[in-house]
């Protein structure tokens, strides 16, 4: 329950009041993940980036040290591999962790933003393109994922389909 709060209270960027039920995890199960993640989340708002930088190397760690049998069935452990890769510029961990998940959860918008993001800095438009077109379905709002669809549309030359995403953006 507390993981859950913690949870919902970075994302509502209650980072001092989170960072109360991150402690309280951190210190009865300090080999859980999920918590980790969020501390880093906390302490990079905060400025803190080798500590935030240290915990998510920590949990990186932990998560690779499990079965790699389990790791590659279990999707919370792939979303939270490819999140912290990501986070960490490690886009080629980062890339085969969010596409072994999306084929567990396809209607996860993050995690295709994530992979739409990296197909783009490959230079691989119409793979982003084909990754993000569900992820704008599932998120016909979220400004990331039309700023990204436009700018894959602007290098495969399909100026109208970009200019219309990036003014939704």
């Amino acid at each position: 329950a507390r993981l859950g709060r913690a949870s919902i209270l970075v994302q509502l960027r209650r980072d001092e009041e989170a960072l109360v039920d991150i402690e309280y995890v951190r210190e009865r199960a300090p080999r859980e993940t999920r918590v980790a993640y969020l501390h880093s989340i906390v302490l990079t708002r905060a400025g803190k980036i080798k500590e935030a930088q240290a915990i998510l190397t920590e949990a990186e760690n932990l998560l690779k040290k499990r079965d790699p049998e389990f790791v590659r069935n279990h999707p919370s452990s792939l979303l939270l591999l490819g999140v912290i890769g990501h986070a960490r510029k490690n886009y080629e961990d980062s890339f085969h962790y969010l596409n072994r998940y999306i084929k567990f959860d396809p209607n996860h918008a993050g995690s295709r933003k994530l992979l739409g993001s990296m197909f783009l800095r490959k230079g691989e438009a119409w793979s982003a393109i084909k990754v993000l077109k569900p992820a704008l379905q599932l998120a016909p709002k979220d400004p990331e994922i039309l700023t990204l669809l436009g700018n894959a549309y602007m290098r495969v030359r399909q100026y109208s389909d970009a200019t219309t995403m990036l003014e939704r953006a």
